[in-house]
């Protein structure tokens, strides 16, 4: 699970989120007053930072970012783990978190 708002992974300035008008300045998600609103921080780089900068091992960052929240909402038995009969949702990444391949539904899905 992430916060992320509408900037995680594209190129966007502004956007609307709860019906306020919400900028994306220098990094940060922030609207008019500059009072922080959500974040642009995307899934594997939420991965990175937990593994390089808090020194978490990878295997146990990847169940924090699929296992534990399928489980917290109570869909571990679909979602969160690799096994027969589980919704295949999958992200393939090389050892520095460039993303190679996304499989959506058991649907490859194109990745730039």
């Amino acid at each position: 699970m992430t916060d992320a708002t509408a900037p995680a992974g594209a190129n966007i300035e502004q956007f609307i989120f709860a019906g306020k008008t919400i900028y994306y300045r220098n990094g940060l998600c922030v609207d008019e007053n500059g009072t922080l609103s959500g974040s642009s921080l995307t899934m594997i780089e939420g991965v990175r930072n937990l593994v390089e900068h808090c020194g978490i091992a990878l295997d146990e960052v990847l169940r924090m970012a699929t296992l534990y929240p399928a489980r917290a909402m109570g869909v571990d038995k679909q979602l969160g783990g690799i096994a027969p009969g589980m919704i295949a949702n999958l992200t393939a990444f090389t050892h520095d978190y460039k993303i190679i391949k996304t499989i959506v539904n058991g649907n490859e899905v194109v990745t730039e």
